[in-house]
């Protein structure tokens, strides 16, 4: 959660593994659509030298 994001702490984020950002303030209302579609959403999973780890999640330009 962050408060007040810019393009680059998002990016730096998502890089460090971060899989989902918030910005505050937030709704309940906003917060309930963010993680209801986080949970109706499924990943996908990738396998690299026998471990198996989700596949990021792109980073929308409709943030800013």
């Amino acid at each position: 959660m962050m408060e007040k994001p810019d393009r680059r702490s998002v990016v730096q984020a998502a890089k460090l593994g971060a899989h989902e950002i918030i910005t505050k303030p937030i709704s309940p209302n906003n917060l309930w659509l963010h993680l209801s579609g986080i949970i109706n959403t499924p990943r996908k999973y990738k396998e690299v030298n026998g471990s198996i780890s989700l596949v990021p999640r792109a980073i929308s330009n409709n943030m800013f």
